[in-house]
């Protein structure tokens, strides 16, 4: 018989089509956080004593209301202290008049760095405490509103109360405290229109706190960084 040679494989090698054109990458712009603020409160950290605030007091009591020395990151702070007799309640600190239409702000916060050092009550049926940040504002009716966030600490031997704790918090005592609301035109009912007032203050028979670094945005997208316990000083 004749021996059969087998035929040789050939290897195809599939290359895969080269496109006439190479479609570009289209970049995708990243959105860029506004960072600007509008200023609207004047001496917000005190350098320049208590000029531009006004006094808020209730008569009664016995009262210092003063910018003064606490440490080194904190050269120039509003103080405020009242002592009242029994049942002899007040408000005492300071306020800033504004006249601004927030009619179509997207953001609106307030902050302070403060520090809670005596109270003689708990948050009451009043609904305030030691230390107080209140804001008044116009809704479209003319209707005056007003929203508050207040402070309160636990003595070493008595636990204080925070009776309303949606206008409150528990912080440490004789520390300082960074706080940063959340954006307020989210939160407020009825819708704000204008802004009037911003007031810091004590309220009830005696307490003392301090304040510096008041702030208040209306415009911007930057949410407010998570709270420390204890203020980091600001270069």
């Amino acid at each position: 018989p004749v021996p059969v040679t087998p035929s040789p494989i050939v290897v195809v090698e599939v290359k895969p089509e080269v496109p006439t054109e190479i479609p570009l990458v289209k970049e995708v712009a990243v959105p860029q956080i506004p960072t600007r603020a509008t200023k609207i409160l004047a001496n917000s950290d005190f350098s320049s004593e208590l000029n531009h605030w006004d006094k808020i007091e209730t008569p009664g009591g016995t009262k210092i209301l003063q910018v003064t020395y606490d440490t080194m990151d904190y050269p120039e702070v509003l103080e405020f202290k009242r002592i009242g007799r029994v049942k002899e309640k007040g408000e005492f600190g300071i306020s800033q008049s504004l006249n601004l239409d927030i009619s179509k702000a997207p953001l609106l916060m307030v902050g302070a760095d403060v520090k809670a050092i005596y109270s003689s009550l708990d948050s009451d049926e009043d609904r305030v405490y030691p230390i107080m940040i209140e804001l008044e504002y116009q809704d479209a009716e003319g209707n005056v509103n007003t929203w508050k966030h207040g402070f309160l600490y636990d003595e070493p031997f008595k636990q204080t109360i925070l009776n309303y704790t949606e206008i409150g918090e528990k912080i440490p005592k004789n520390k300082w405290y960074s706080y940063s609301s959340p954006n307020l035109i989210e939160l407020l009912v009825p819708k704000p229109k204008l802004l009037t007032k911003l007031k810091i203050y004590g309220a009830g028979m005696g307490f003392k706190g301090m304040v510096d670094n008041v702030k208040l945005v209306t415009e911007g997208t930057i949410p407010p960084a998570e709270k420390p316990s204890e203020v980091v000083a600001m270069v």
